[in-house]
């Protein structure tokens, strides 16, 4: 008796939820979408998972370019450090190869000093190894004088200083 009762009263209760269900889903339908019950929006969801696997497929290329162009970048300017690279082919190569990029288009050509834009890129380039030559000073002291040295004898005038 207890049983049946108890299976009258779940019955009861599902079939209220569904209704309740049913009714919400009809009378507001972004309220469903929020809540999941928009069935009917598979496909549509489908696609924008498509679409957003794609979209991470080609982060993910350009993410693997960007560490690439960044190894190369790091190269040349540890060639300049070695001395076996000048400055000045130094900044026109790293031009070249970046160019196109946001740091050296907005970002270089407005904190950088030097009369040309190849100047303000080797001007960066001092300014990273400043920043990269920290732990050694004795190596950081010989080559900044060095690179200061080259910057003056190919731009005409002296190295910015950098902070």
């Amino acid at each position: 008796m207890v049983r049946i009762r108890y299976v009258r009263v779940v019955g009861v209760a599902v079939a209220i939820t569904g209704f309740f269900m049913v009714s919400l889903v009809l009378c507001d339908p972004k309220l469903a979408e929020a809540t999941g019950l928009d069935v009917w929006n598979v496909g549509r969801l489908e696609d924008q998972l498509r679409a957003a696997n794609v979209t991470g497929d080609q982060l993910i290329l350009q993410q693997e370019a960007n560490l690439s162009q960044f190894q190369m970048n790091r190269a040349i300017i540890h060639d300049v450090v070695n001395g076996k690279r000048k400055l000045h082919i130094a900044a026109e190569q790293l031009w070249k190869m970046n160019q196109h990029t946001h740091g050296y288009i907005y970002v270089i050509p407005f904190t950088r000093s030097g009369p040309t834009i190849i100047a303000k890129v080797a001007h960066n380039i001092i300014a990273i190894l400043v920043a990269e030559l920290m732990p050694y000073p004795i190596q950081k002291e010989a080559t900044i004088a060095r690179l200061r040295a080259e910057y003056e004898a190919t731009y005409g005038v002296p190295a910015p200083t950098v902070d």
